[in-house]
């Protein structure tokens, strides 16, 4: 027996052997694909886990989630490619500028978000044979050849390959990819393989360009007749134009533009402000404008023309305007006048705008600004929150389709105190939730730990009352807004008295929709309503996050378009309650009277003066003490409106 066991034991070839962790960066000529097995395998700053899987080589190094989840989507596969870097000495270079550190010997810090690709990715498997690794799902595979920076994907929904390969310059912010010059340049891989937005080369992360056949904008042809680009240019960004249309737009990284063109076309140097002839700059026209109110202090404000829309910081900044003149309107929010302005290139102009409204104890709020990923919108968060701050917002809930954008360094939740009359934006992420009947569910705050319920977006057909109840997931600090849509389909699938949840708020895209919030008032559903501008009051007077969220919990909030509606109440001798209501409002909006209603119907009061120099005004006005619900509401010149419940 005991000889038997020292057989046994002495013939190796019978024991499997377990693979073993190797974090090691490859040596030339080899590549792999397999799971990791140790942290020390995850691609530096990646989504990864131990777990999921790895292909890779010596110059990149891609991830794919497991089968278990998505990254960014609840309820949905996993198989995803999640992170993506390059292994070159010189990547990462630009990473120090962002924040973001690169690890030695060259290998970058992830900046891919996740590709969602169609197609079943129930199962995943490694195949390595000859110089060629692969991640093989049911409906697709991800294939890496030694030494090439190029993944490459196949099979998805029976679509023509793509390709993805290192190319420096560009960065990531939060989930959405953008060029090394700042715009937006990305898409997703749609399902049949191509750029949703229509582009046949995105950047969508530090080292890596998608390059897809796009059957409209590229044919097949031109595809594989394409030529790399490298030249130096004076640009931000560079148009690949054919035939009068611009295939897509390459990135500059350091005065070299690099990408991909098609044989035959043409390149055109893009800088906002300047001309180009080819790769040329001939010529640019700027104007500095600075811009404050009649106190002195420094704000910040925007310069509008029927086209175009330039955001200028506090301090003054820069409109690239060109080289003719041309008329716009400057205007730093509702709560200041507007001026007309001339641009005038080569000239410095200083413009002072009277404050017309009372905003002491209120932030203006945007609740609903769409950000990358997003069907419609290609900004990054801090591009998005910075377009609003020259409307004078000061706090702004940023969101995209299916799922979570970041809002990056921008959020502020202590209490700051202004300076020079401003004051810091206040930026938090959020989530939109399409329901399968109609309606959308828009809800923070979100969490950057995947494995939480609040990281990602319930799709898959959920009802409108089974979506809110899915979204809000029994937390009492998930901030809930639902639209119209949503209430007539909610109403459709259930009577009020059945619904397991109901929403803090409901957004009214204009005056007519108050029909909406009145109704949900008439069930007894305390909504508070918000729109497209919504003035929130701080109870406590705290400027930060939970401050904000009192006051839209205590239900006072203005939604609308710019006026303001403040309001106080008191017992009345005659056993009824005295209501004053103050509605401050800039003068251009032309705000005269203030509309009451309650279940019994409404009336219309005609507003007293606040001041000299100022729009708006207030009334008084008794009701029965046991009235259900009450709101007042404003209408003026333009379209311009307000309401408030009390």
């Amino acid at each position: 027996m005991l000889g038997l066991i020292g057989l046994l034991v002495g013939c190796t070839d019978f024991v499997p052997v377990a693979p073993t962790c190797d974090p090691r960066v490859l040596d030339a000529g080899e590549v792999r694909a397999r799971q990791l097995l140790c942290t020390d395998e995850l691609i530096p700053g990646g989504e990864a886990r131990v777990g999921d899987w790895v292909i890779e080589n010596s110059v990149a190094r891609f991830a794919l989630r497991g089968t278990y989840s998505a990254l960014y989507t609840l309820d949905d596969q996993g198989g995803t490619l999640i992170d993506a870097v390059s292994l070159s000495p010189e990547a990462g270079a630009d990473d120090e500028a962002d924040g973001e550190a690169a690890d030695e010997g060259g290998v970058s810090v992830d900046a891919l978000g996740e590709i969602r690709v169609e197609g079943d990715r129930s199962s995943i498997a490694a195949v390595n044979e000859g110089g060629t690794s692969s991640l093989v799902l049911p409906g697709m595979t991800w294939t890496l050849a030694a030494d090439e920076g190029v993944l490459r994907l196949s099979g998805a929904s029976g679509a023509s390959a793509a390709t993805i390969q290192p190319l420096p310059g560009g960065t990531r912010t939060g989930s959405s990819w953008q060029g090394a010059s700042g715009g937006i340049l990305g898409g997703f891989l749609g399902t049949d393989g191509s750029a949703e937005d229509g582009l046949s080369a995105a950047v969508i992360q530090a080292e890596i360009t998608f390059v897809t056949a796009d059957r409209e904008a590229w044919t097949a042809a031109q595809y594989g007749s394409a030529e790399a680009v490298l030249e130096t240019v004076d640009a931000d960004s560079v148009a690949v134009e054919l035939d009068g249309a611009v295939l897509t737009r390459l990135p500059v990284t350091d005065g070299v533009v690099s990408g991909w063109a098609p044989e035959g076309a043409t390149l055109r140097g893009e800088r906002e402000g300047c001309t180009y002839e080819g790769l040329i700059q001939t010529a640019c026209g700027f104007m500095h404008v600075r811009v404050r109110d009649d106190a002195g202090n420094d704000l910040v404000s925007s310069f509008y023309t029927a086209s175009a829309r330039w955001v200028l910081p506090a301090g003054g900044g820069v409109i690239p305007g060109g080289l003719e003149p041309f008329a716009g309107t400057l205007w730093a929010g509702p709560a200041y006048g507007y001026t007309a302005l001339t641009f005038t290139p080569g000239t410095d102009q200083a413009v002072t705008l009277r404050r017309e409204m009372n905003t002491d104890g209120a932030v203006l709020a945007d609740l609903r600004r769409a950000v990358a990923p997003d069907s419609d919108a290609a900004w990054a968060s801090p591009e998005a929150a910075h377009d609003a701050s020259g409307d004078g917002v000061g706090f702004v809930v940023v969101y995209a389709d299916d799922e979570v954008p970041s809002a990056s360094v921008l959020r502020a939740d202590t209490h700051e105190r202004a300076v020079d009359g401003a004051y810091p934006l206040i930026v938090t992420a959020g989530v939109r939730s399409p329901s399968a009947d109609g309606g959308t569910v828009l809800s923070w705050p979100w969490s950057a730990n995947s494995k939480r319920p609040a990281h990602g977006a319930p799709q898959h057909g959920w009802s409108a009352l089974d979506l809110l109840t899915l979204v809000r997931n029994n937390s009492a600090d998930r901030r809930t807004i639902v639209d119209a849509a949503w209430v007539q389909a909610a109403l459709a699938e259930a009577p009020v008295y059945a619904w397991f949840d109901t929403p803090l708020s409901v957004w009214l895209d204009d005056a007519d929709a108050m029909t909406v919030y009145f109704d949900l008032l008439e069930h007894y559903v305390p909504v508070v309503p918000v729109g497209p501008r919504t003035w929130i009051e701080l109870p406590n007077g705290d400027r930060n996050i939970p401050g904000i969220e009192a006051g839209l919990y205590a239900g006072q909030a203005t939604a609308g378009n710019g006026p303001r509606i403040e309001a106080s109440s008191s017992a009345s001798l005659v056993g009824d309650r005295l209501w004053r209501v103050q509605v401050d409002a800039a003068r251009w909006m032309g705000v005269r009277a203030l509309t009451v209603w309650t279940p019994e119907g409404s009336r219309t009061l005609v507003l007293s003066p606040i001041g000299p120099g100022l729009g708006g005004g207030y009334t008084t006005f008794h009701v029965p003490e046991d009235t259900a619900w009450v709101a007042v509401s404003v209408a003026g010149d333009d379209g311009i409106w307000a309401v408030r419940g009390l």
